[in-house]
């Protein structure tokens, strides 16, 4: 049983001040809560996309992509006939906005009578997609698509869904048996092999058989489409249908087809060598979860996405990720995270988020800032960040390759940075306590070890060592740039800090024990050289008692 902690974040971390506090024009500038501000000159990335619901009405402009779903009896209703009508008007009337749409091809509640008469369906609801007989009945249909929506532009992903039961009710729009996301229950995958000739082998072999037909449909524009769920297929870890699902990740990837998974508000979840994933061993035995920049550059245009959608008073959203008031926090762990991941689209509840209550993690404004840098690569991003703290991951969850000797600690790995190109590299404790109680859902962190029911959201120290990558740092600042250090740090203690580059330091700044959010910017013309400890482009060092820092984002001067 976890212990059921008491603390939510506590209201004294909100101490709004009546006007954000200033230096001189040449010192820092401080400013309450974290701060998500760029360059006026960086516009929505062009590289990705946030993806709202029509009915979240009047969308913000910096919300480019809406949600359409629709079933297979919609736009196949007899053998060869096509109907695109739903879609075509979808188009017309959220115009100049891009869709992305899914259709329930999955499940018997969605489909065309005709294609019922001739697949077989679970006692779930789901077709029998692993057969030749499946692929050659969708195979019409997926043509038809590839044809027609492939070389729009418009259009910036399709969903492709298969097994995980079926939308059901009586038209088909409830999701509580299932929504097409590449899974099956143990007890589904043993029916499956009793009645339906399921097998690892079976499974394999009809998934490339589909990716396959999609790929060939869709030609060059194979990037648009997404497959939902390439993470693991059944809940047993060691189960050989997972390992099944490593192996079709190389392979969907290489069809050019690309991904959406969900869920990202776990914020420990697809810590996989499928997506890139890399935990680097750090001091204190912590690791440091950041891309692999290889991986990452393969990703390139392909749909690359999640969803960070359950916010809101609903009693469903507090039933799964506990009280209204953490949902700031949670916002802005699990975009952190959606960022880190290299995501290039995301679908969010709009309206709720906009809703939430003004707090010290600024939800309403890391909306907007991720609608700027969504999909962005190291030629074109404007910042790096690393988001700082020390958040647990069970071991058993992750797969050998990366639960190493060298990061798992006591069964669990200590994720002390979620890194984009940035990462804290010297001594530093965990601080600034979260708990994530059993009696409030653990906040939907389920993949924290048995025995804990908390994360830390900062690190505290006297001194910290930054490194920003080589690679980023050879393509925007190669011999000198104008950057804004942004530090987010918690006031705990009195104390007074500067920044130190390579070319010297910055003016102190002295903070007050406010017990307060708020975000230190140092701007200054400098360069990057590895010339400080152990290899550090900047540190943070505190001249009078320790720092607890949140996170550090560096931001490039783009003009």
């Amino acid at each position: 049983m976890r212990r059921a902690a008491a603390l939510l974040i506590p209201a004294l971390l909100w101490c709004w001040a009546s006007a954000a506090q200033a230096q001189s024009p040449a010192g820092p500038i401080v400013t309450d809560g974290l701060d998500w501000s760029l360059p006026k000159s960086v516009g929505l990335s062009p590289d990705g996309a946030l993806i709202g619901d029509p009915w979240d009405t009047p969308l913000p402009d910096y919300v480019r992509a809406v949600f359409l779903e629709l079933d297979w009896r919609d736009v196949n209703p007899e053998a060869g006939v096509f109907d695109f009508s739903r879609i075509d008007d979808f188009l017309a009337e959220q115009a100049p906005r891009q869709i992305v749409f899914r259709i329930n091809w999955y499940g018997a509640c969605g489909a065309p009578q005709w294609a019922l008469d001739e697949l077989p369906a679970m006692d779930d609801g789901t077709l029998v997609f692993w057969t030749q007989a499946y692929a050659r009945t969708l195979a019409p249909l997926a043509q038809a698509l590839g044809a027609r929506y492939g070389p729009n532009p418009r259009i910036a992903g399709i969903y492709l869904g298969f097994g995980d039961g079926q939308m059901s009710g009586p038209d088909c729009t409830s999701d509580a048996d299932g929504w097409g996301e590449f899974w099956m229950t143990q007890d589904e995958i043993r029916l499956a092999e009793r009645r339906f000739g399921f097998s690892p082998a079976a499974l394999e072999q009809g998934t490339r058989r589909l990716t396959r037909l999609f790929a060939r449909a869709f030609g060059p524009h194979s990037g648009k489409l997404a497959f939902t769920n390439i993470a693991r297929y059944t809940s047993e870890t060691a189960s050989p249908y997972n390992a099944v699902v490593h192996r079709l990740a190389d392979g969907i990837r290489a069809h050019g087809i690309g991904m959406r998974n969900g869920e990202i508000e776990t914020w420990g979840r697809y810590i996989d060598p499928v997506f890139g994933a890399r935990l680097t061993p750090a001091p204190g035995h912590t690791a440091r979860l950041s891309t692999d920049e290889a991986f990452a550059r393969t990703i390139g245009a392909r749909y690359w996405g999640d969803e960070n959608e359950f916010y809101g008073p609903e009693k469903y959203v507090l039933e799964y990720a506990g009280p209204y008031a953490n949902q700031g926090y949670r916002f802005y762990v699990s975009t952190m995270r959606a960022l880190q991941m290299r995501l290039n689209h995301n679908a969010v509840s709009v309206a709720a988020t906009l809703a939430l209550p003004e707090s010290p993690w600024h939800p309403q404004a890391l909306l907007a800032y991720q609608a700027r840098v969504l999909g962005r690569t190291m030629e074109n991003t404007p910042d790096a960040f690393t988001v700082l703290g020390e958040r647990l991951v069970a071991a058993d969850y992750l797969r050998p390759s990366l639960a190493t000797p060298e990061v798992v600690d006591h069964g669990a790995v200590r994720i002390r940075g979620i890194e984009r190109w940035l990462s804290e590299i010297g001594e530093s404790t965990p601080a600034f306590r979260i708990d994530m109680p059993e009696d409030e859902q653990n906040w939907a962190q389920y993949l924290m070890p048995e025995d804990v029911d908390y994360e830390y959201a900062a690190r505290r120290g006297a001194r910290f060592l930054f490194d920003l990558s080589d690679d980023l740092v050879a393509r925007r600042c190669l011999r000198a740039c104008r950057v804004t250090l942004k530090l987010s740090y918690l006031g705990e203690a009195p104390a007074r800090f500067f920044v130190r580059t390579a070319t010297g330091q910055t003016q102190s700044l002295a903070i007050t024990a406010d017990n307060a959010i708020h975000t230190a910017s140092f701007t200054l013309d400098t360069r990057f050289a590895n010339s400080l400890e152990q290899g550090a482009d900047f540190t943070v060092e505190s001249e009078t008692g320790a720092l607890t820092l949140l996170m550090a984002r560096v931001v490039f001067d783009t003009r």
